[in-house]
């Protein structure tokens, strides 16, 4: 036998109860994702926002090349004949630590980001 629970007060609360967990569950998970992470520049824009941006990560590591010192291969924040040396000591290998743009070699592209870095880091 089906018992039927006429609607009062109980029934109305639990129903907009209800609306609204939905309606905050739906907005949560309706947000951009930019809006959940971090500002290292603080510049105002979510990093995962500037990321979108291929000009904003030239050496493409995932990392904006503001809140990093491009060229620093040594991590000294500074960008100095250290870090030329490391680039030449690896000089046609894909060690991680010398190869400056990621693109799997160390080469005469990575020896111009060092040059063109040149000082301490900002």
């Amino acid at each position: 036998m089906r018992v039927r629970v006429p609607p009062g007060p109980l029934v109305q609360r639990n129903k907009r109860l209800s609306l609204v967990r939905h309606i905050a569950f739906s907005f949560y998970f309706a947000l951009p994702v930019c809006l959940l992470v971090e500002d290292c520049n603080e510049n105002g824009i979510p990093d995962t926002c500037e990321l979108k941006d291929p000009d904003n990560d030239q050496n493409n590591n995932g990392e904006l090349d503001d809140c990093e010192c491009v060229g620093d291969a040594d991590g000294d924040e500074y960008v100095n004949v250290n870090d030329l040396l490391i680039v030449i000591g690896f000089w046609g290998n894909d060690i991680p630590q010398g190869d400056l743009n990621q693109d799997g070699i160390v080469d005469v592209s990575d020896l111009l980001i060092v040059v063109a870095n040149w000082g301490p880091c900002e």
